[in-house]
């Protein structure tokens, strides 16, 4: 598979900017591991003059004196020096006997890894740099040293013209060129940015990631445009892809609501073995998507029972079951059970179990659940408050819906723990419910806040979550394929077919505020 070199361009230009001069000081490459230093020292050496300078390489060779220059003396030299001479005297030596062998050129020295060299070499070099006979060009790791470590490079932190360019993660429009080269087309916007975040735009972590793991092979074209496709025959090494950063980019994008990215992502999380570090976030996704029975698949196939003894998902579980497969009588005696398994939990469960027998058209009942239910942390009272609201709105009693309300999106921006879906989906409905209750200056003013934000706001997840209660049947893959989003980094876009469930007003109203796009 063919890996493109992109980027760098402007560090490029000021190497040879330092390189076209009379005299310039040393020039040192910084970046962490895989961050393309190797690459750039490459490039770096294609822009030397042939005939002016003299090129030689250098590379670490152990922590005896001169080790790294060894390879680069005349033998009687370098025995003698090594064997009598002082460290000093070494130093000097060595640089003269470099500066020799240059034969009147210009000597560049290439130092790959030179944070790893012995010093006695680094102070040879740089008193070759100091002369005006020498440029080195070293490149060097920013990443964390070894307990009690010195930098031998510390010794040209001051030197005079020195340069440090400084290698940054690539970008997402890197990423994607490079993506591109090796799939031989452009990949979907949601497919490069879940591999930017899943690398860090490391350059060696997506090339272990996208060539190593060989995903390449794994995508697929939709649409025009390559994107993860089914999978690997078999769980990928996970040696080649940092984890740890894997599951925290999945978290990210499941908390900002990019759903295209955090599809990709968790694809990449199961494909890697992880499944079960993703979970919220995945189940949630498939009932975005339209894809329930996956979702109680996935949460079935959980080890150590890890599904049914998670708060997050339980509730994931029980509105798979209410909304996904329109079978809410299933969710509510699931959420019972929960109860019993988790005593600690059993107001926040009934809390759950109160707004989805609410939001699928049994006032009554979820007001008789309610009566039960103390509101014992913040996350429990904003369903609470959810739920009278959602059993006012069915009454036509819009100024009780919006007390609550307002009362329950104050709860949910003050709760860490509130799955993310549920501030954008509560403004959804205090936006409903003003217009309901013939308030409709302070619905426009929340409206235009809430649509005139940045794609990922919500409130097109907030509209699918709706049809999706609404639908509560066979309906409800049709209304989440009616609900569409395209990907969040060029604009959401959202198109709902109209309901004449009465359940469904919240739909009407949001799309019907919302700006065309």
């Amino acid at each position: 598979m063919p890996w493109r070199f992109v980027g760098r361009a402007e560090e490029i230009d000021r190497i040879r900017a330092a390189l076209n001069e009379v005299a310039p000081g040393p020039i040192v490459i910084n970046g962490e591991s895989g961050m393309g230093r190797t690459a750039v020292l490459a490039r770096a050496l294609d822009l030397v003059d042939g005939e002016r300078d003299a090129v030689i390489r250098v590379e670490p060779a152990g922590d005896a004196p001169l080790s790294a220059l060894r390879a680069h003396l005349p033998d009687d030299l370098r025995d003698r020096i090594l064997r009598d001479a002082a460290f000093g005297d070494a130093v000097s030596a060595a640089a003269s006997a470099l500066a020799e062998r240059a034969g009147g050129r210009r000597l560049v020295v290439a130092f790959d890894d030179a944070h790893l060299a012995d010093h006695a070499s680094l102070l040879a070099l740089r008193t070759l740099s100091r002369q005006g006979t020498a440029v080195l060009v070293a490149t060097r790791s920013t990443s964390p040293w070894p307990d009690g470590r010195l930098d031998p490079t510390d010794c040209l932190r001051y030197e005079r013209e020195m340069r440090t360019v400084n290698l940054s993660p690539l970008s997402r429009d890197e990423v994607a060129a490079v993506l591109a080269a090796v799939v031989g087309g452009h990949v979907h916007p949601a497919t490069t940015e879940a591999m930017h975040a899943a690398t860090g735009g490391n350059p060696r972590r997506l090339h272990d990631l996208v060539v190593g793991n060989r995903l390449a092979e794994s995508m697929v074209v939709d649409g025009g445009m390559w994107r993860l496709g089914a999978g690997p025959g078999s769980v990928l090494a996970a040696g080649r892809v940092d984890i740890a950063k894997l599951v925290e980019a999945v978290g990210n994008a499941w908390r900002e609501l990019a759903v295209d990215r955090a599809d990709e992502l968790c694809r990449l999380a199961l494909w890697h073995g992880v499944g079960d570090q993703v979970a919220d976030a995945w189940v949630n996704v498939l009932l975005l998507r339209g894809r329930a029975a996956e979702g109680l698949r996935f949460l079935d196939a959980l080890p150590d029972g890890r599904a049914d003894t998670s708060v997050e998902l339980v509730l994931g579980r029980a509105m798979t079951l209410a909304f996904g497969l329109g079978r809410p009588a299933a969710a509510s005696e699931f959420l019972l059970r929960s109860c019993n398994r988790m005593p600690a939990l059993r107001d926040r469960l009934l809390a759950y179990r109160a707004w989805i027998i609410a939001v699928t058209g049994r006032p009554a009942k979820a007001a008789e659940v309610l009566a039960g239910v103390e509101k014992s942390d913040r996350e429990t009272a904003v369903f609470v408050h959810a739920t009278r609201a959602a059993v006012a709105l069915v009454r036509n009693s819009g100024n009780e819906a919006v007390f609550h309300l307002r009362r329950a999106v104050v709860a949910a921006e003050t709760c860490h723990g509130i799955p993310p879906w549920m501030p954008p989906y509560l403004t959804a409905c205090l936006i409903d419910a003003m217009l309901l209750a013939g308030r409709i200056g302070e619905a426009t003013a929340i409206a235009n806040g809430f649509h005139a934000g940045e794609p990922g706001s919500g409130w097109e997840i907030a509209v699918t979550l709706s049809a999706l209660a609404a639908g509560r049947g066979q309906r409800n893959k049709a209304a989440a394929r009616r609900v569409t989003t395209e990907h969040e980094g060029t604009g959401a876009k959202l198109s709902t077919a109209g309901s004449d469930d009465t359940r469904a007003r919240l739909i009407s109203s949001t799309v019907m505020s919302a700006p065309s796009r």
